[in-house]
């Protein structure tokens, strides 16, 4: 149906604001350079770590009177603490470091739903002290999950909400140590929704909880954990802002259509990555004693996507499908048409499944030298699939943790952790919507090789025929070896407080290819070089104690740190080439704070400074023009970090207490990175240049936000408050291919377009306003029932975009047609639950 509207059609802007390099000027003159190809910025990778890396977890569960009044409030504008992404952030459980190998950041969603086990953890804010790990530059937290841990006793909730899910019911069970010298704490909890907030995005939970400690004697325990998350849920779309009015629809979601009548979403991400720990505990003497963990992780996560070939591009968001589009080509005669389809037709704005299942049935073909058995193979092979992009891992380590008493003030903490991790990466088939086989073939290499019929993709099984649960595509493992070790000592004086860390970590990694790819035969399947990398770092702190009330402390941090193993390799997916020039990220940190605390007032003032160098991104893109896959590696990104941090909470009277919490920073970009672009299918590398982003924002945060809250608690057990919120200076995070000296090739400065390629956007700003009360009971001095309501942006404020990306196309002459893609935070939304705890 899409395709017809079109064919008959052809045949019949947020707050933008010059944030430029300082001196990009001083090379005007010179911009002689060939303009680079058409490119479709490819957002996965981005979108998948927006999702999963969210910092809600942290921020609703710390104790520190900033993160406290922040907390819930913060996090619906996507705020970062001190503007930092997650492979800054720490994350610890039992003791065990669980930040992803390949990722760099903690994935909360492989504890989701936990909220009764992980509700209280021990966290710190930047550098600090820290008896687990060496932390990082942004904090660490630290879940204790053990048995003993938990308070005694029986919790059951249910819940409504309209968010990401509609239900969620959790039981918790904990035992206490019992005279047998055992204690259990297990808990279950479900979420679940046919549809979330935005719509075609379904949601299904089971979380599992469960740990063992027995007490040997006085001197030791043992323990055994498990927990794990299994979650399906479908993905919404960042869209443009021409696709959000053509829908008149500020959620409007391309990733969903309907199949016989029913909501089908093509975009579903499952996760299930359980952890398993088994810990001994001994005390050595009055001041020593060690704790052993040895733990495993493993289980399964993909999400699924279409895939077509020898067929018409079947995203209803295709930049063909818009107006803009039939604007570029001269077709102005069609647009009405297109704005109806857009606005009427369900099958032409949302996925037609039906049609990707007629255009299969239709379409018999036969295959020589099938499956490389010198065989025809004759059925009807698929023009539309779904697919499963899998990154299933497995993680084996042990982590040892000493610590010694030396004497009454001083104290030494030594750990270790070692681990080995692999990644299982494939293509694996999903449903062949209505064909018979799927042929494994690489369409993008057309051209290339000089059978001009695509390339193998995996020479060990040519002309391969694919059917349900195979693998197709790639096949690829990465592998890492990893050693940690830190010290930490510190000791507390009547007046000063003071405390020491060192770290050093060696790693290796490497790439192991399973198919023997056409494009790249000699390079793709084995190993491939194994990258190595000794790093470490020292910190320290202190606190004066001016008074018992008022305290003056500073920490400091140097370090060094691998790229990450997601960076380090052109296309993992096709060849064992390794980024050029790797290095170590270098990391600076530096904050003084001032501490008050009152029995009826609490603040604390917070100055930060951080910088971060030396990174390395790479991202893909799709060239539409020549048809090749691109990859774009950017090395020596370099950030600085400085701002304030403010909170305080304020008893006015005996009922009620005022809170608040205040971020402001300024995240920059310092350096002119280099931009390199490697083309995909033959591995050939382009030229390198600089990107001229200097003094631009670091986005995908507010980089200013202010929380006022106002709680009242009654003494007949009842409580209600408000919290209002301010966030503002918040940026699109700008791609460095738009910052080359290629991208305005043939512009003047002062040609519109120079500016519009070059500029980097700024959001609008955004106040919001949150609204809860509850009421407990108690009933024969045992059992207690607490009601909760929450309403969050309670305005319906739906125009605040939270975040989004640049899609990279450089050149003035396409720009309309590769806008910016966007979010927007939630409307009105609730959470209302029902607790009983005995």
């Amino acid at each position: 149906m899409r395709s017809t509207i079109l064919t008959l059609l052809v045949l019949s802007t947020g707050l933008a604001h010059a944030q430029t390099d300082t001196t990009r000027s001083s090379t005007a003159d010179s911009l002689n350079l060939t303009a680079i190809n058409n490119l479709i910025f490819t957002a996965d990778q981005l979108e998948a770590q927006e999702s999963e890396q969210t910092f809600s977890g942290l921020l609703q569960s710390n104790q520190d009177v900033f993160m406290r009044s922040a907390g819930f409030n913060f996090s619906a504008a996507r705020y970062r603490v001190r503007g930092m992404d997650g492979k800054n952030f720490a994350i610890m459980l039992n003791g065990v470091p669980m930040n992803d190998p390949e990722l760099g950041f903690g994935i909360w969603a492989n504890w989701g739903g936990l909220n009764d086990i992980t509700r209280y953890p021990e966290t710190g804010v930047g550098i600090s002290q820290n008896e687990y790990a060496f932390g990082g530059v942004q904090g660490y937290t630290n879940m204790d999950l053990r048995a003993t841990s938990k308070r005694p006793g029986t919790r059951f909730s249910y819940s409504l909400s309209n968010r990401t899910y509609r239900n969620r019911a959790m039981l918790t069970h904990n035992t206490g140590m019992m005279d047998n010298g055992l204690a259990v704490s297990a808990s279950v909890s479900g979420r679940w929704a046919e549809e979330g907030y935005i719509e075609g995005t379904s949601y299904s939970n089971m979380s599992y909880f469960l740990s063992l400690e027995k007490r040997l004697n006085d001197e030791q325990s043992i323990g055994l954990i498990g927990l794990g998350s299994p979650s399906l849920r479908g993905r919404s779309s960042l869209n443009t802002i021409e696709a959000f009015e053509l829908r008149d629809d500020n959620y409007y979601n391309p990733y969903w259509g309907y199949q016989q009548g029913e909501k089908r979403n093509s975009r579903m991400r499952y996760s299930h990555k359980p952890i398993v720990m088994a810990w001994h505990e001994i005390q050595l003497n009055d001041d020593s004693k060690l704790k052993s963990t040895a733990y495993t992780q493993f289980g399964e996560y993909y999400q699924t996507r279409l895939d077509w070939v020898d067929a018409n591009d079947p995203r209803p968001d295709y930049y063909r499908n818009l107006p803009s589009y039939l604007e570029f080509i001269n077709e102005p005669d069609g647009i009405d048409a297109l704005e109806n389809a857009w606005a009427n037709d369900v099958s032409f704005y949302q996925l037609d499944w039906d049609a990707f299942y007629q255009a299969n049935y239709k379409n018999l073909h036969t295959v020589a030298n099938a499956d490389g058995t010198g065989e025809d193979f004759q059925g009807y092979r698929s023009k539309y699939i779904v697919e499963e992009a899998h990154s299933d891992p497995f993680l084996l380590g042990l982590n040892l943790n000493y610590q010694q008493e030396l004497g009454e003030t001083k104290h030494l903490v030594v750990g270790l952790n070692a681990n080995m991790y692999t990644s299982d990466n494939y293509r694996e088939l999903n449903d062949l919507l209505g064909g018979e086989y799927w042929l494994d073939i690489n369409r993008f290499a057309d051209g290339v090789l000089p059978t001009d019929q695509g390339a193998q993709n995996n020479l060990d099984q040519p002309n391969g025929i694919i059917t349900y649960g195979e693998r197709y595509g790639y096949n690829y493992e990465m592998h890492r070896r990893n050693l940690d070790l830190f010290a930490q000592y510190s000791e507390k004086l009547p007046k000063l407080d003071y405390y020491l860390g060192l770290s050093l970590n060696a790693q290796s990694f490497w790439r192991d290819g399973k198919f023997r790819n056409e494009l790249f035969e000699d390079n793709s399947k084995g190993e491939s070089e194994r990258l190595g990398f000794t790093t470490g770092g020292v910190k320290a702190g202190a606190t004066y104690k001016i008074t018992g009330r008022h305290f003056i402390s500073a920490n400091v941090g140097l370090m060094s740190r691998a790229p990450l193993i997601r960076n380090s390799f052109l296309s993992p997916r096709t060849r064992n080439s390794v980024v050029p020039d790797l290095t170590t990220e270098k990391i600076a940190s530096f904050d003084l704070n001032y501490q008050i605390r009152f029995p009826r007032f609490k603040a604390r003032v917070t100055g930060y400074s951080a910088t971060i160098k030396d990174q390395v991104s790479i991202f893909t893109f799709y060239s539409d023009g020549s048809n090749d896959l691109i990859n774009l590696v950017t090395n020596g990104i370099d950030h600085s970090y400085n701002g304030l941090e403010i909170g305080f909470e304020a008893n006015a009277t005996s009922t009620l207490t005022l809170t608040g919490a205040i971020g402001h920073g300024q995240f920059l970009y310092t350096a002119r990175p280099e931009v390199t672009r490697v083309i995909d299918e033959t591995d050939t590398q382009e030229p390198t240049e600089l990107a001229y982003m200097e003094n631009f924002r670091v986005g995908r945060t507010p980089q200013s936000a202010i929380n006022i809250g106002f709680n009242y608690r009654d003494p007949k057990f009842w409580f209600a408050g408000m919290d209002l919120n301010y966030f503002a200076n918040s940026w699109i995070d700008p791609i460095s291919t738009r910052r080359t000296e290629s991208s305005v090739d043939g512009l003047i400065t002062d040609d519109p377009q120079w500016d519009r390629i070059l500029e980097q956007t700024q959001l609008d700003n955004a106040a919001t306003l949150n609204l809860f009360a509850g009421k407990s009971w108690r009933f024969d001095y045992k059992y207690y029932l607490l009601v909760t309501v929450n309403v969050s942006n309670v305005l319906d404020k739906q125009d605040y975009i939270t975040g989004g990306y640049e899609q990279g196309r450089p050149t003035a002459a396409n720009l309309d047609l590769f806008d910016n893609k966007y979010a927007y935070m939630f409307g009105r939304t609730y959470f209302a639950m029902v607790r009983i705890s005995f």
